[in-house]
Parts: structure tokens; sequence; C-alpha cells
């Protein structure tokens, strides 16, 4: 069975955008030159429960296209759930035209949008971009909750919102993108530290769809809408921080919300948001892990992340 991108980019659009033993062989790759920052092959927390013989070969097939590989063996028995980590969680596969299933299902062939020298260097900017935001975010020396914190910020504050941008690797290169791109930036970039992220899927008010993220900020899981944030006040506030979901439907969107494969995400709800005050926050300043929110009234509020 063959998987082409027309026919997942399609799926992934309308979704939002998991067992058999490993077949043993070699990898056949283009070699490529070392880039920056080799990626971590991270996907989207809600498929955590994927069979690991399908992440194996998710793994084996975005380390492929990092290097620029052709031809992969793999076990191809749970080709879609591969292809779900693969469009639903490696951002270079916006450089890839199809991943197809050899006709002897002893692994699939790679083909790409540009030749081997413009793959490669296409791929060692992505890296070095990624590279350089994890060490501006403090990715490795700062505790799981600040690290979050300085993600969200550093999205909100460098990215614009632009309808005709739909994917994670325009949106981390060039700062732009519609809230699944923007979303789809901040999940990875967490993900990329260490900090699980869930991709999640709502409806504005006029019913369009509308993207945003869930993670955990200490032992709770909350949601993170950082497209909305970037469009107050330059991303300077923490508006759209930590939120439940009856604070979101207070913003704007309907009730009810799934993941990227449709199926219903839990509430998060609770008597008391420990982050309400950040509803009205105008700015911040961090110094260790307190976090010192200036409310629009003037007033501010103090937390411990």
């Amino acid at each position: 069975m063959k998987k082409t991108i027309s026919v997942l980019l399609a799926l992934v659009l309308t979704v939002g955008l998991f067992s058999a033993c490993s077949k043993d062989g070699k990898e056949e790759t283009t070699t490529a030159a070392p880039a920056a920052y080799t990626l971590a092959y991270t996907y989207d927390s809600h498929y955590k429960q994927t069979d690991p013989s399908a992440v194996r070969a998710y793994e084996k097939i975005a380390k492929a296209i990092a290097e620029g590989g052709v031809a992969v063996r793999v076990n191809t028995d749970m080709m879609d759930d591969v292809n779900r980590l693969l469009y639903t969680g490696f951002p270079l596969m916006a450089l890839v035209d199809t991943v197809s299933v050899n006709s002897d299902n002893s692994g699939v062939t790679i083909k790409y949008k540009n030749n081997a020298d413009t793959h490669r260097q296409l791929v060692g900017a992505f890296s070095q971009k990624v590279n350089t935001i994890l060490k501006a975010c403090g990715k490795g020396t700062v505790s799981h909750n600040v690290y979050l914190l300085n993600v969200y910020h550093y999205v909100a504050t460098h990215t614009t919102y632009d309808d005709s941008v739909t994917d994670t690797y325009t949106a981390i290169l060039q700062g732009k993108g519609m809230s699944a791109a923007i979303s789809g930036m901040f999940e990875f970039l967490l993900q990329q530290g260490g900090v699980d992220a869930w991709h999640i899927v709502g409806k504005d008010a006029a019913g369009n769809p509308w993207y945003f993220t869930r993670c955990t900020l200490g032992d709770t899981v909350y949601n993170f809408d950082v497209a909305t944030e970037l469009s107050a006040r330059k991303g300077e506030g923490l508006t759209c921080f930590a939120m439940t979901d009856k604070e979101l439907q207070t913003g704007g969107l309907q009730k009810g919300f799934t993941y990227s494969d449709n199926e219903k995400a839990p509430a998060v709800k609770m008597k008391k948001n420990p982050y309400a005050a950040l509803r009205s926050c105008a700015y911040f300043t961090l110094e260790g892990n307190t976090l010192t929110a200036v409310l629009y009234s003037g007033k501010t509020a103090t937390f411990t992340l």
C-alpha cells in the first residue's frame, strides 16, 4: 500500500493538521553533511501508546529524512500508524514528496521535493534554527516549567499570524503561520526539550478550526493558546497561558475539543485555576523560578514555577 503526501496532507488538514516485530536490515541512505543540531524524533504525546514497532519504524524513517536517505528497511505492517506520527509530528515532512511502501514490503522509498544538495542545505538550516531557539529558551539549563514558559514567550514574540502558512516547518523558519502551524511550532520546541505536548483542535465562534496546545505545568494539565497570545500586545503578556477549558470558551472558542485524530479530549477544569490572574497579564518578569506578572490594572501577581 502506497502512502502519498497529497493524501496524508488532506488527512492532516481535516483532523487538524498509530504488531509485528521490526524486520532487521540496514538503512540505505545518502550521506549528508552533519547538521548543527541533531533533531530528536518526537511526536504528539497523544500517540504515546502507539505500538513500539511503529515508533521504531517512524524513528528510522525520520532519521533517514534528516540525512537525505532514499531507501529504508522497516516493518511496513503498521504504516498507517507510522505515517500518522510522521505527518503530525515531524516538521521535515514538508520537504518530502512521497514515502512509498516497496512492492515487496521490504521497506519504504522516500522521494524528496528538492535535489540532494538542496535538501541537505534545507535540513541544516532548519536544524540550526531549532538549535538557536532551544538555546535561547534555556534547554537543558532551566526547569521543566521555566522552559515551558520560555518557549511559550519565544513563540508569542517571534511569530505573526498568517493563514497562508499551515505547516510547522515554515512557521519555525519564517516566524509566521496559522494556529495549527504556530501551535505545532510550540509543541515541537517543547518536545525537543523533553516536555510532553498534545495538539488540540477546537472551533472559533464562526465554527472554523482553531488549534492550541495542552501540556503539564507542575502536576496539572493546562491549555496554552499561543496563537491567540501573539495577537495581543505583540505576545508580551501571558493572557492565554495555563488556561482551563472554561477560560478558552470565555475567550471565544466553542465547547468541546479533540486531538488531531478527532478523538475527544478530556476536559481541563478545576474549581479555581491558580493561574487565573494571568488572563489580564500585560507583561511579566522572571527571576529564577519566580514569575511576576504585571496586570492591566497595574497590580502584580507572583507565581513560583
